[in-house]
């Protein structure tokens, strides 16, 4: 495997995870494709040959090389043997991954994500802790986005029963958004979870990351359940990213009357399973063996 520089600058381009493994492909390495030239680059598309001759780029990487090593943060590229083989399966997997805490969590025998809207109902914060907490005590790690809200609730929920979770952040691996949850963030690593990113330290968060983030969360885990969904939520391009990818998607019921529930009864109607307890979930891992 070559030298972690080429990975991380290859991972700090603002192209497609597509574009990276195009690039791969073609030039059969990272640093192949660092060394590259104009003449080299010729028949590419602009945008392409523009992020890979940004010289800008090529000096930002000694910066972040040292941010990984001050902060403990590992990079695990998908030729690595420690690169989660679920995500290996997934359309546009993330050529590199950030991560900070426990790495073996990435390739647990069992793994459910829990996601939901920000603006959750006290009944969505309610469920969400609880299945979270039910579910983590049958060894089974518990995914979601570290986002307010339902993810928050399902992370605490994890963390409760000696924190079997993993957030998957929707910026740089050293950035902390929202800010409120930096506690959150911090039990997790202390505890034995694990925060994961595809995204280089320092990187603020972007309204165009959070839909490539969900994917993540979806293809690391063998099932999704959504809590609570308003009829544009996010978390319902989570559940149809899950199907897409042959996972199974569970949904809560929720309250006709709330728009919080919009999305997730939508799902029902649509023929996604109704989750009515923990024992659900334990169930349907099994019948996936």
């Amino acid at each position: 495997m070559c030298d972690l520089r080429f990975w991380v600058w290859l991972s700090f381009l603002r192209l497609t995870p597509s574009d990276k493994m195009f690039l791969l492909e073609r030039f059969g390495g990272p640093d192949r494709i660092y060394f590259s030239n104009e003449k080299d680059l010729k028949g590419f598309p602009e945008c392409i040959r523009n992020e890979v001759l940004d010289k800008g780029k090529r000096l930002s990487v000694d910066e972040i090389l040292k941010v990984i090593k001050e902060k403990g943060i590992e990079v695990i590229c998908f030729l690595d043997k420690r690169y989660p083989e679920r995500l290996k399966n997934i359309y546009g997997f993330p050529v590199v991954l950030y991560t900070r805490g426990n790495i073996d969590l990435l390739n647990s025998d069992k793994i459910v994500s829990i996601v939901g809207c920000r603006n959750c109902s006290e009944y969505g914060k309610d469920v969400s802790y609880r299945l979270a907490y039910n579910i983590s005590k049958k060894d089974v790690v518990i995914v979601s986005g570290m986002a307010r809200g339902i993810d928050t609730y399902s992370h605490l929920g994890a963390i409760k029963t000696n924190c079997k979770t993993i957030a998957v952040l929707g910026s740089g691996i050293d950035f902390v958004y929202p800010y409120e949850n930096e506690g959150i963030y911090n039990n997790i690593i202390k505890n034995g979870g694990l925060v994961v990113s595809e995204y280089c330290p320092g990187v603020r968060p972007d309204k165009t990351f959070f839909p490539m983030r969900n994917r993540i969360i979806s293809g690391l885990s063998d099932i999704t359940i959504v809590v609570e969904a308003g009829a544009r939520s996010g978390s319902l391009i989570t559940a149809d990213l899950a199907l897409e990818q042959g996972r199974d998607v569970f949904v809560v019921p929720g309250n006709l009357t709330s728009y919080t529930s919009i999305g997730t009864n939508k799902l029902i109607k649509e023929g996604a399973p109704i989750l009515t307890c923990s024992k659900d979930i334990v169930k349907a891992l099994e019948e996936r063996k």
